[in-house]
């Protein structure tokens, strides 16, 4: 049997569970690698080299970080569930290759909820709709004005990730028309739009806040409940009058499950291994820099 258990996160590490012999034994002993689903620059890639100073720091061991991205996490997701159940082969990813991928994405080599084992929330994100600034309105209003009459072109880090949903959600609530253009992450994605070979993004706001600050893109909304540590001055979506279009990313660490013989010791090993970032002193501050709330 398999465990199916999930929690919902924007960055998600997934490890390995072993059988008893091998949890019984000191972890780490060696490097564990972590594959972020997403592109270097992309939240989930920050939070593990963020993590991997602690746990270098704590557990003498290093953190290699292998970025594999491409179809909305799953890529990432199956190379680790492809891996050996050891615990040392972790996914650094989004809730999204759980909650929306399996109804996007064809995978017959992988079922996440029954192949991956959550094994700590870390972070959540919220993601900003930009425009270059050539698109020419000034606030939310304006652009749902200017957008109506017209199908505009939309950026996001791939099918089925927070910003794709966000966008639907905002279509939804305004009556507004878009065409999703997908990439491999919010990096790639940001530089078309930077570019204005996309117009606009639903982006993550880490990514995309610093051409904001710069004036080479316009943020007019951020989609989350409170307005972001970094974005002070971006209003959310409800306070620029657009309801129902909340939507935050949430980080986590998984590992591949295989035959458990204790599931439950070797899951709260883990958790406390990747938690010693989140209680180690500065964490908050670090996080905030990057406009990402640690999970607690």
């Amino acid at each position: 049997m398999r465990l199916n258990t999930l929690s919902l996160a924007t960055a998600l590490t997934w490890l390995s569970v072993v059988p008893a012999p091998a949890a019984a034994q000191a972890y780490p002993a060696r490097a564990v690698t972590a594959i972020p689903a997403f592109p270097p620059g992309a939240p989930n890639d920050f939070i593990m080299r963020l993590v991997g100073q602690q746990f270098q720091t704590n557990l003498k061991q290093p953190l290699v970080v292998e970025n594999r991205p491409g179809a909305g996490g799953n890529i990432a997701a199956e190379y680790v569930a492809r891996s050996a159940a050891d615990g040392y082969t972790l996914l650094a990813t989004i809730d999204t290759v759980v909650t929306a991928n399996p109804y996007l994405y064809k995978t017959p080599n992988l079922k996440a909820d029954v192949d991956l084992v959550p094994v700590i929330y870390l972070a959540n994100t919220a993601q900003t709709l930009v425009c270059h600034p050539s698109v020419p309105v000034k606030t939310l209003a304006e652009f749902v004005e200017y957008a109506r009459p017209r199908t505009l072109a939309f950026a996001s880090g791939g099918h089925g990730v927070p910003g794709h949903l966000a966008a639907e959600l905002f279509m939804a609530s305004t009556g507004v028309k878009m065409t999703h253009v997908p990439y491999k992450g919010p990096g790639p994605a940001t530089q078309d739009v930077l570019a204005a070979v996309v117009p606009c993004g639903f982006l993550a706001t880490p990514v995309v806040m610093p051409h904001v600050k710069s004036g080479k893109l316009l943020a007019l909304a951020v989609t989350s409940a409170k307005r972001s540590p970094i974005a002070a001055d971006v209003p959310t979506m409800a306070e620029a009058g657009v309801s129902g279009t909340i939507d935050r990313a949430h980080t986590a660490f998984a590992d591949l499950s295989d035959d458990f013989v204790h599931p439950d010791a070797r899951t709260r090993r883990d958790s406390q291994t990747v938690g010693l970032y989140e209680r180690s002193e500065g964490a908050d501050g670090l996080f905030s820099w990057m406009g990402t709330r640690a999970a607690r």
